[in-house]
């Protein structure tokens, strides 16, 4: 679950702002949009974990947002899921191969296995290419992890109330 691009939409700029504008932790609206729309997609699938994708940049906002949802929908969260080098922020980079390469190989969890034959959710902040989402996923899946066909991202398709 990605919640946007970045600028295209209330959603987009909010994260902008959270993230590189001093904004704090993403708003409440946010989380109430995103879980509105996990819901329509995902409303009837268990997941059993939730993790999040480690940021580069953006300190423990990913990390807030993903213990507020894990809360709500009563999912167990797990911070496990690491770097296990530095990656520069795919926004910074241009090409599809490039970004595929500055993110393959550089993930691990921890316990792995505590990953065999789980649903998980991962959460990240900004789609831009996939290539993080789908490393992770591939490397999840490696470990055993429960395979899904069907992503989603918010694209913002209902405007906010502020």
């Amino acid at each position: 679950m990605a919640a946007s691009y970045y600028g295209v939409s209330n959603v987009g700029a909010t994260l902008h702002f959270s993230k590189y504008g001093g904004g704090g932790d993403f708003p409440d609206w946010l989380l109430e949009l995103n879980l509105k729309a996990f819901r329509k997609h995902y409303g009837n699938v268990v997941f059993d974990l939730l993790l999040f994708v480690p940021p580069t940049e953006s300190g423990d906002l990913v990390r807030h947002f993903a213990e507020k949802v894990a809360s709500e929908l009563k999912i167990s969260f797990s911070d496990k899921l690491k770097k296990t080098t530095h990656t520069e922020a795919q926004k910074l980079l241009h090409s599809g191969i490039s970004k595929r390469d500055n993110v393959h190989g550089k993930f691990s969890y921890e316990s792995p296995d505590e990953i065999a034959g789980k649903k998980i959710l991962l959460i990240d902040d900004i789609f831009d290419s996939g290539y993080t989402i789908k490393e992770i996923g591939l490397y999840l899946i490696g470990l055993g992890a429960e395979m899904k066909h069907k992503s989603y991202t918010l694209t913002e398709s209902i405007t906010p109330t502020f």
